[in-house]
């Protein structure tokens, strides 16, 4: 999917269900209170079109029918009706269920009180919002703890030298354009207002003018949000203590631990403490709220949908030096197609394996089931994971390939790649020009081991090569005739190569030493000088005309 595509999905695709708005007249005012009556009593003035109110703490009701209605009537609705008989309330809660204790916990309850005057005069569905021409100044406007804030830009923006290609696509060039429109229009304006996991959704329209190449984009109902910076880390210390401690499930910090541990520890968690918003999924796409987008959402109120899984495990994997991406895209179950979110994790081998929170904490096998896998992992149901999970983008990094089987713990990681540089260096034997392949790594000078013994064989200087596969090691004899190969002193091809650092052991006259060395297209190779030394061989070097060699007749000098 193009960068233009997904950045419209993802506008269109989570339109906020929340009806919470300032209204034409003033700015909503919102703090937080212990009980509706003392909102009303410090907030509401007469001729004010209405109050939001986020209680200071959470409330706890048992968990019956007829607790969560007495618990209502006697916080919300009479408080309500005590003030004015002619409020009307609406609102949002979010319970969520501890079955320990058998209580729900209200993270927080919103109630709009309408004059009924100011309601009559518009739809209940269309509430009034203000209307800025930029993000930036209805941030001006903004009113610090504001759960939800909906504004419309005054003004459309219109994007110069949009050009598509002969398939009807964006070309990469207009793909940047909007892609920077939408960074520096929607993104950046929240960054620098300091807001905390602020999220921008909503819906707006393009219309394109091919003949002008020009994409003119009016914003509609555009939303911002941005939640209690203090519940959020109050959640994520809650979070982080509960993985590590000493006595508990996880204990996660333990000396040993490892990175497999350690993530299967934060699924287990995510799978626990955080239950999936069945009613959020069945309403449809244009339903779901901006909040469930968010790490918020799992952590705080330990209620989400997918992308609130996604981000959750991103951030918590970040916090223990896990590389973790959050990645987008489609979903297949049966005919259906939804839009998914899920994790691409880089494993202590290297690889990038795929974790997908949602649907082992839905039980569709277990709760391990959709954790590291590969590619062409079979998930069951006759597919592969890479059949039912279909990445769009991945946010704050490219797409990585992913493996195409599972992770299995104890996966020893690859030796480190490094460039090795396809060497300028002249090389001489004895005064004699040589064209050798060597190579150029941390701006040392790297040759075949089996090419310098065949220069130096038959002269006093020369040493045989004994390769032990069994114990990966080579045998080096001081004084022995070198057997030569078909392959040595061939000359490079001029192209750069990957080395990879050497685990061979070297054994020299009886004894083990240590060269440092690297191995290029199965052939190893060490630093020249390194070689002279230990073979008591002649190092030459001419600045002038920057060529090297060895001189056979004379012993090695340190400092050469």
């Amino acid at each position: 999917m193009s960068v233009f595509k997904r950045l419209i999905t993802i506008l269109l695709a989570v339109c906020a269900v929340f009806s919470l708005t300032a209204t034409a007249n003033a700015v909503l005012p919102q703090t937080t209170y212990a009980s509706v009556r003392d909102a009303l009593a410090a907030e509401y003035e007469e001729g004010m079109d209405s109050l939001t109110v986020v209680f200071r703490t959470p409330q706890v009701i048992p968990n019956t029918d007829e607790a969560w209605e007495k618990w209502k009537n006697e916080c919300l609705v009479d408080p309500v009706f005590e003030f004015s008989a002619e409020c009307k309330r609406n609102g949002f809660s979010w319970l969520t269920y501890d079955a320990v204790s058998g209580k729900n916990r209200l993270i927080y309850e919103i109630i709009l009180c309408f004059d009924s005057t100011v309601m009559e005069n518009r739809e209940d569905d269309a509430p009034a919002y203000h209307e800025y021409p930029s993000l930036e100044q209805a941030l001006a406007a903004y009113v610090p703890g504001t759960l939800v804030y909906r504004i419309s830009f005054s003004e459309p923006y219109v994007l110069a030298g949009m050009v598509k290609d002969a398939a009807g696509g964006w070309t990469p060039e207009s793909e940047a354009a909007y892609k920077t429109f939408a960074d520096q229009t929607l993104w950046q304006p929240l960054k620098n207002a300091g807001l905390y996991d602020a999220y921008v959704t909503g819906y707006y329209y393009s219309d394109y003018n091919e003949t002008d190449q020009t994409l003119t984009i009016t914003a509609r109902e555009l939303y911002f949000n941005a939640y209690s910076d203090e519940l959020y880390r109050a959640a994520l210390a809650e979070t982080y203590a509960a993985l590590e401690a000493d006595s508990g499930k996880y204990n996660i910090d333990a000396p040993g631990k490892t990175r497999y541990e350690i993530l299967d520890a934060i699924n287990d968690y995510l799978c626990e403490t955080v239950r999936y918003n069945e009613v959020v999924q069945e309403s449809g796409s244009d339903k779901i709220s901006a909040i469930m987008q968010t790490a918020y959402s799992a952590l705080v109120a330990k209620e989400t949908v997918c992308a609130g899984y996604a981000e959750a495990l991103r951030v918590i994997c970040e916090h223990y030096g896990i590389p973790c991406l959050y990645i987008g895209g489609l979903s297949y179950e049966g005919e259906e197609c939804n839009l998914h979110a899920w994790n691409y994790v880089q494993m202590d081998d290297g690889n990038w394996y795929a974790v997908d929170t949602t649907w082992n904490d839905a039980g569709k096998i277990s709760s391990d089931h959709y954790f590291l896998v590969g590619s062409s992992t079979y998930v069951g149901s006759g597919c592969t994971f890479s059949q039912d999970h279909a990445p769009s983008y991945a946010a704050g990094a490219a797409l990585p390939a992913l493996n195409a089987t599972h992770y299995v713990p104890g996966t020893p990681a690859p030796a480190p790649q490094i460039r090795a540089l396809s060497t300028d260096i002249a090389f001489v034997a004895d005064g004699v020009r040589v064209d050798i392949d060597a190579y150029n790594i941390n701006n040392y000078n790297y040759f075949k081991l089996r090419d310098l013994a065949a220069l130096v064989n038959g002269t006093a200087k020369s040493f045989s090569v004994e390769w032990d596969a069994a114990r990966s090691t080579i045998i080096l004899t001081a004084g022995a005739p070198y057997a030569p190969l078909a392959t040595d002193l061939q000359p490079g091809d001029g192209t750069h190569k990957i080395a990879l650092q050497s685990a061979a052991t070297l054994i020299l006259n009886g004894e083990e030493i240590t060269l440092e060395a690297y191995n290029i297209d199965g052939f190893n190779y060490f630093k020249l000088r390194d070689l002279c030394e230990a073979f008591d061989i002649g190092l030459t070097w001419d600045n002038a005309t920057r060529t090297t060699g060895i001189d056979t007749s004379t012993g090695y000098i340190a400092g050469d």
